[in-house]
This record gives C-alpha cells, structure tokens and sequence, in this order.
C-alpha cells in the first residue's frame, strides 16, 4: 500500500560479460541447465524477485522487500496442490530453525497425471538468463522450502481474474 522496495538496477551487461554470465552458468549448473527451457539471455538489470514482481525492471534483493510486496499488493497463500499458473513461488533456503528466502519464479504449467502433481516456473537465475523448468530443478541449494502466493484480483473458486 505504498510502501517504498529497495531496488537496484545495475548497468546492462556488454556481449562479452554476457557471453561470460551464461558460460559461468552454464558450467557451474549443468544439471539443471539440460533439465530446463532457455527463455532469454543474461541480464543485470534484474534479478527473479525483479522478474517475478517487478516486470523485469530492476532486482530486489532483500526478503524485507519480497514480504512488503506480498502484502501490500494482496498476495495469498495457497497450497501447493491448488497452483495455478501466474501463482508465484517462493524458495527458501532451510538451515536448523533459520529460514532465508534464496529464490523465485512464477508456475507457468501445471501437470495432473492421477495424485502427481508436476509444476513448471519461469525463474531468472542469478546474473543468468530465465529458464523454464521443473519446481525443483533449479541451481539453488537442495535443502529448499516451497511457499505459493496467489494475487489479490485472482479468483480463488476458480483461479481466473
């Protein structure tokens, strides 16, 4: 509700340095790369809290940021099982009784096949491209805690506006 998000937007990257960001990427991460969809290239104007809430103009780096966002935009909870494309996921890193919030994309597919449920999120992953993949194929740490927002003006009977 008119909160101010700290925000940064740093300068766009030269053909060399994004050459050298997806490389970099490309070569830490491999798994996950071959098990998800290249969108777009490298990016340093923003970040996946800038691209699941910002419209890809500029990053927010801080988990303060995220949850003034969610809140003063109307964000919900939902269960995992009610996903619904355009919801957002969130990732968080669990660490004992600690809990830091490392990632986030939106669910742009939902599989049922019986009770198996298989989602598919667009995420921007760190000063790499976007990519669409499985929920947990991602190059993010392994100990990860999943929280699913729906936006305010989506109808939660049916999930459409």
């Amino acid at each position: 509700m008119g909160n101010e998000i700290e925000n940064r937007q740093d300068r766009e990257f030269l053909p060399h340095e994004r050459d050298n960001a997806e490389g970099l990427l490309r070569e830490g991460h491999r798994l996950p790369v071959l098990h998800s969809l290249v969108r777009t290239g490298p990016s340093a104007l923003y970040n996946c809290h800038g691209m699941t809430f910002a419209s890809r103009r500029t990053a927010i780096h801080s988990e303060v940021a995220v949850e003034l966002i969610l809140q003063d935009d109307g964000y919900r909870e939902i269960r995992q099982s009610n996903a619904l494309p355009g919801d957002v996921v969130l990732y968080y890193e669990q660490s004992g009784r600690n809990r830091s919030l490392t990632h986030s994309g939106v669910i742009v597919g939902v599989e049922r096949i019986g009770s198996i449920i298989t989602l598919r999120v667009v995420s921007k992953w760190g000063s790499g491209g976007e990519y669409v993949h499985d929920l947990s194929v991602h190059p993010y740490p392994t100990s990860t805690i999943h929280r699913f927002f729906r936006a305010a003006w989506v109808s939660p009977a049916t999930g459409q506006d």
